[in-house]
């Protein structure tokens, strides 16, 4: 039975789980300490995939749980639509924060950082990747407090998002 749901586009994602509370219309929803299983669909293969880690903990009633460590197993034969960047986190940050980012066919991929006045503070990345999921990592410990922007340039797309630093 599904009891919780969302669009995934490769980055962190809240999935709500709805549980049992006696009501008739909750019947087959998590009860207290089930675990729940997560999956994803893909529209491409019409198909659930599993996903597996070894931090999902039992269901406990308006918990909030951070997954880590997930493992997808087919999940590298979904491929995304789009170039983007999924999520960037934690954000605000201090001194270091990671960018997730989509491609969907093999293309050379460049991850800028540039401050408030638009000056290019720092390249990430400038290289070629296969299509998929892949995270980034910039350490900003010698650079100041403030707004940056994180601009991926990949095939005929842009994509940027804002960045803040707390020190």
């Amino acid at each position: 039975m599904i009891v919780g749901s969302r669009q995934w586009e490769g980055g962190i994602i809240d999935v709500p789980v709805m549980g049992y509370d006696g009501n008739q219309n909750t019947i087959g929803y998590c009860m207290n300490n089930d675990i729940p299983k997560f999956k994803i669909y893909s529209v491409d293969s019409d198909e659930l995939l599993e996903i597996g880690s070894n931090h999902i903990t039992a269901y406990i009633p308006n918990s909030i749980v951070h997954v880590q460590n997930i493992q997808f197993g087919s999940i590298k034969n979904v491929i995304p639509n789009n170039f983007d960047i999924t999520s960037v986190y934690p954000n605000p940050f201090n001194p270091t924060t990671t960018i997730e980012f989509l491609i969907p066919f093999d293309s050379k991929v460049l991850i800028d950082i540039y401050n408030i006045k638009g000056e290019l503070v720092t390249s990430l990345i400038n290289d070629n990747y296969n299509s998929g999921y892949h995270t980034i990592t910039w350490d900003a410990t010698m650079h100041n407090s403030g707004i940056y922007f994180a601009k991926m340039i990949a095939s005929n797309s842009e994509v940027t998002q804002k960045l803040i630093l707390i020190k």
